[in-house]
């Protein structure tokens, strides 16, 4: 049977009859759209999350379908934009390299990245090559070393490091990335509540929804609302005290029986 919106609005003060009082229950459901508005600018900054040189990539849940990772959203990025743009004078100097002498390769995985390197390198050696040249295919071999040995827990081994400091540093990143994701997944989660509850809300009386749009999400003043909506305060308040109840029950702060 479709619940009407007097049903409701009965449904939702009986339990604050029950369980709190009116004032109670009005502070809860402000609080919540008040939280609404905050969430906003706190998901901003978790969608966009840096990757040096001022740049940010977009780590919104949806961003991670079709199998998406991290360093997948990073690649996809920075494809878009010029190697000048992110990557120093000497970088680019090195990505010249890979492109020049790995063109024949395409290796997919790190280790046989380095296997392809460490090739290129003997042959260069037989082949009497630049200098330059092996200096910089050198220092790529070297990264990816230490790119090859953190998936191994060997952060730094050849360079002396300590491995328990470096793995802390590597777990501390991964970790205050899992907070960073899951705390934009729960707020995502949280505003989805609240938008529906208003969407309902305006379902059950238009008025009603109207008027908690324009007082809390747009943070309007009582006079400006009643300027906006042309209505009295009196209405203002009539209809306030409808929308809580309706709100506090779709929202599950009053537990109707």
């Amino acid at each position: 049977m479709a619940m009407t919106a007097t049903t409701t609005e009965q449904i939702a003060f009986e339990g604050l009859e029950v369980k709190l009082s009116y004032k109670q229950v009005e502070l809860k459901v402000l609080d919540r759209l008040e939280k609404y508005n905050q969430n906003k600018g706190r998901i901003k900054v978790l969608e966009k999350q840096s990757i040096g040189h001022g740049i940010e990539i977009d780590v919104h849940p949806s961003s991670f379908r079709d199998g998406k990772d991290l360093l997948s959203l990073v690649h996809d990025k920075l494809k878009r934009m010029k190697e000048s743009n992110y990557l120093s004078k000497h970088e680019q100097e090195l990505a010249a390299i890979w492109r020049e002498y790995m063109k024949d390769y395409n290796p997919a995985a790190l280790s046989s990245k380095l296997a392809a390197l460490r090739k290129v390198a003997a042959e260069l050696r037989e082949k009497g090559g630049t200098e330059k040249d092996l200096e910089l295919i050198n220092e790529l071999i070297g990264k990816i070393v230490v790119a090859v040995e953190s998936r191994t827990n060997g952060w730094g081994r050849e360079k002396g490091y300590s491995t328990n400091r470096m793995d802390a540093i590597v777990v501390k990143r991964v970790e205050d990335q899992k907070r960073a994701k899951v705390e934009l997944i729960d707020l995502v989660h949280e505003q989805e509540i609240v938008e529906t509850a208003l969407e309902q809300l305006g379902y059950y009386d238009h008025e009603c929804e109207q008027l908690m749009r324009v007082r809390y999400i747009k943070r309007k003043s009582v006079i400006e609302s009643c300027e906006e909506l042309s209505i009295s305060e009196k209405t203002h308040d009539r209809r306030k005290k409808k929308a809580v109840g309706l709100l506090a029950h779709l929202l599950g702060i009053t537990n109707a029986n």
